[in-house]
């Protein structure tokens, strides 16, 4: 009978050791909600891109020229481009995003987007074009299968899917930019 019992105790422990692994494991896809702002001039994808953030974390998703003004620290609100460090910092915070996030100067990891995404958090992301010009997105998700990246590009009205190695350097764009960690 004992060894019936520490056979049963064993079973039970592997069983419930190898369980946990899959309840630790990372999901296979995610996409957070998000609002889709198409930008209102040629230039306001900066500003397209921070309403989207505040409106996702409960802050002020006012219009795209008040994010205008408030980044470039103006009472007008002209078709300028932003910078994605400063005028973006000063936009979200004047909008009431009190964790502006962090912001690194080359792509995050698939694996740390995943982290992001898992947190239900937005990632603010630039383009730079092979032109030179820059041009800001939104991460929302991922998708395992095919290592997809889920996204809003602020010049289109619907989400969109390419692959990691697409978005890190596609055709005609590099990622440069990422701001993470956003709340």
């Amino acid at each position: 009978m004992r060894f019936q019992s520490r056979v049963a105790l064993f079973i039970a422990l592997l069983t419930a050791f190898l369980g946990a692994g899959v309840v630790g494991a990372q999901a296979a896809s995610r996409m957070n909600a998000a609002a889709i702002y198409v930008q209102e001039q040629s230039n306001w994808c900066w500003s397209a891109t921070s309403r989207t953030i505040a409106q996702h974390v409960g802050a002020n998703a006012a219009s795209q020229c008040q994010f205008v003004k408030w980044g470039k620290n103006r009472g007008d609100c002209p078709d300028v481009t932003g910078a994605f460090t400063t005028d973006v910092s000063r936009a979200l915070t004047m909008a009431g995003v009190h964790g502006i996030g962090y912001v690194y100067t080359y792509p995050e990891s698939y694996a740390q987007l995943q982290d992001e995404m898992n947190l239900n958090r937005l990632n603010m992301i630039r383009f730079q074009w092979s032109n030179g010009s820059g041009h800001m997105l939104i991460v929302r998700g991922y998708d395992t299968n095919g290592s997809v990246v889920s996204f809003i590009d602020p010049t289109l009205n619907s989400f969109q899917f390419q692959s990691y190695s697409w978005m890190v350097n596609g055709t005609g764009h590099t990622w440069t930019h990422t701001r993470y960690a956003i709340t």
